[in-house]
């Protein structure tokens, strides 16, 4: 019963983070290592918790003073 409690339902996630591996792969194909397209797929995957850009420049911008 425990096995079967920690199965998902259903496995929409894992096919959007595939369908995100595949798309990035596919734009990048030409002479991109391996650990770039990881941190890619990795940043597709996890959008929602991304930074925004506009603070990654102002902490950027801050930290030159």
């Amino acid at each position: 019963m425990q096995i079967l409690a920690t199965v998902p339902v259903t496995t929409a996630q894992a096919e959007r983070v595939f369908s995100k591996v595949y798309k990035t792969a596919s734009a990048a194909r030409s002479s991109m290592l391996e650990e770039r397209l990881e941190s890619c797929v990795l940043i597709q995957a996890h959008r929602d918790r991304t930074p925004l850009v506009d603070n990654i420049i102002d902490r950027f911008a801050k930290s030159q003073r």
